[in-house]
């Protein structure tokens, strides 16, 4: 079985600002049986950026529908994904001329794929990621973040086919996930490049896209109602997401769960990694359930050791001064709550997200936000 999902969900600072979710999102089976899924990023400093997130997600959508063969191999379907990604840029193009405004002005991201449980064909521009799991267990961003040389602004799609990325993996992907830079920002957070077994926050990602929170209709059902309270609540429901990740790391590690999971609750990083993000939140997921991803070591599914990472991070960021602030160095990456206005209570939810949900080719559920 085939599930997939997908969410974007207005942040903090556009509540606050009252300028609406300018992330967009699409995630669809095909004919032939293979998914094409998509998500955008409109550059919050450009005013029409919504509508240019909104056009480009929908145009690559319906270029690839019209114009993706059943015979198609790797070598036509990345090149397939460039003429959409050509196609979407003069639709913009086309809608700044129509209304008088600039090309600037509609600045977004995107990153999309073409799935099938043989291997994933993907184009990408910006700081969004797609992420994938692979058969041997490991969750590996196929996408790097693009950004201008301060290392902050981002590189949009405007900037045309010679910035834009496109690629394969192949393998039989058990998972892949697309989402912009707000959700992206917790799943990666910038410590695990000091050297942690994975640069991918592992329970994050486990609860998001591991093939035994999604094997039946019921389970499936219920994690992706999960993942939309996380995504969207001030105060998400800690133990329900530790009791389903408990019941995903059973399968991968058999005893030892309980004790990688009690320290895991403990620290409570995971909802605080997202609760934290104060920018739009948009995430999609496509999750082969018949997929048995090999098992890793206990470390891989574990907490980091955050204090080592932080202090490998300092020794880096100020050389001169760090033996004067060593004593400053945590057991934990920072979580400190960002300024603008509080996501909604979860009874309120619904209000405030754009969400998809499919398994077995059945949509059950379909919530437009405002």
């Amino acid at each position: 079985m085939l599930v997939k999902y997908g969410f974007s969900i207005t942040g903090r600072s556009h509540n606050g600002k009252g300028s609406g979710c300018q992330d967009f999102h699409a995630v669809k089976s095909l004919a032939d049986g293979r998914i094409v899924a998509a998500v955008a990023d409109g550059v919050g400093s450009a005013a029409n950026s919504g509508d240019g997130a909104r056009l480009a997600v929908e145009t690559l959508m319906s270029y690839v529908e019209d114009n993706l063969l059943p015979e198609s191999g790797n070598e036509a379907i990345e090149k397939l994904l460039r003429n959409a990604f050509e196609k979407v840029l003069g639709t913009i193009e086309q809608e700044a001329q129509r209304t008088g405004e600039t090309l600037e002005s509609y600045d977004t991201t995107l990153s999309a794929v073409i799935y099938d449980t043989s291997g994933i064909i993907y184009a990408h521009s910006g700081d969004g990621a797609v992420i994938v799991l692979t058969n041997d267990g490991r969750y590996v961003s196929i996408t790097s973040p693009q950004k201008g040389e301060d290392g902050f602004s981002v590189i949009p799609l405007r900037f045309g086919i010679n910035t834009w990325e496109t690629g394969s993996f192949e393998g039989s992907p058990a998972a892949v996930m697309l989402m912009t830079d707000g959700v992206l920002e917790g799943m990666c957070n910038y410590l695990l490049r000091e050297g942690a077994e994975s640069l991918v926050y592992v329970p994050l990602a486990a609860f998001f896209a591991d093939p035994v929170g999604f094997r039946t209709e019921e389970t499936a059902a219920s994690s992706v109602e999960l993942i939309g309270d996380l995504l969207t609540c001030e105060e998400p429901d800690s133990d329900a997401f530790y009791d389903r990740l408990s019941e995903i790391y059973k399968e991968h590690l058999g005893s030892g769960e309980k004790d990688v999971v009690d320290q895991l609750r403990k620290n409570g990083f995971a909802p605080a990694f997202i609760r934290r993000i104060n920018d739009d939140r948009t995430l999609v997921g496509i999750i082969n359930t018949s997929s048995a991803p090999a098992d890793r070591e206990p470390s891989y599914y574990a907490e980091p050791d955050w204090k080592a990472l932080r202090e490998s991070w300092d020794r880096k960021a100020y050389p001169a001064l760090f033996s004067n602030i060593s004593n400053a160095v945590t057991e934990e990456p920072e979580l400190k709550e960002k300024a603008g206005k509080s996501l909604p209570k979860c009874g309120d939810r619904k209000k405030h997200r754009s969400s998809q949900f499919e398994s077995a080719g059945h949509e059950h559920n379909r919530i437009s936000g405002q």
